[in-house]
C-alpha cells in the first residue's frame, strides 16, 4: 500500500512539473508566435510605408517588435527540455527562435533610411524561421 501512495505521489508531482514548466511556457511561446505573426500583419501599412507613417505609429511599432523579440529569447530559454518535447508542440528549434529575432529587433529599428528589400528581407525571414504567415 506504501508502495501504491508513493508512486501516485512521485506521479502527481511529475505531471505538475510537466505542467507548470514544459506545457504552460510552451503554450506562452507558441501564443509569442502568433502574436508575431499577428503583429507582421498589422504593421505591414507601417513598415512598407516608413516614409509617410506618424511618429507615434512608428515608435508603437518599433516597441511591439523589439518586446516580441526579447519575449521570444527569454520564454524559449526558460523552458527545460525544450528540444525534446517541441517536436509535441510543433514548434521551431531553439536556434531558428533565436535566429529570427536579430530581424524583429530590425524591424523595430526600421527608419526611412532602411531600404525597402531589406525590410522586405527581414519579414520573409521571419516568417520562413517562425513559419508564420503574417
Amino acid at each position: 500500500m506504501l508502495t501504491t501512495i508513493l508512486a501516485a505521489v512521485i506521479i502527481f508531482i511529475l505531471s505538475q512539473y510537466f505542467l507548470k514548466f514544459i506545457l504552460e511556457p510552451m503554450k506562452e511561446l507558441k501564443q509569442a508566435i502568433s502574436r508575431v505573426s499577428f503583429s507582421l500583419s498589422y504593421y505591414a501599412n507601417i513598415y512598407c510605408n516608413i516614409n509617410v507613417a506618424s511618429k507615434e505609429d512608428i515608435i508603437r511599432m518599433s516597441r511591439e517588435f523589439r518586446e516580441l523579440a526579447s519575449s521570444l529569447i527569454s520564454q524559449v530559454d526558460s523552458i527545460p527540455l525544450f528540444d525534446a518535447f517541441r517536436g509535441l508542440f510543433q514548434m521551431p528549434d531553439k536556434m531558428t527562435i533565436h535566429n529570427s529575432t536579430p530581424d524583429l529587433i530590425g524591424l523595430s529599428n526600421t527608419t526611412s533610411h532602411v531600404p525597402s528589400e531589406t525590410i522586405e528581407k527581414r519579414v520573409n525571414n521571419i516568417k520562413e524561421l517562425l513559419n508564420v504567415k503574417g
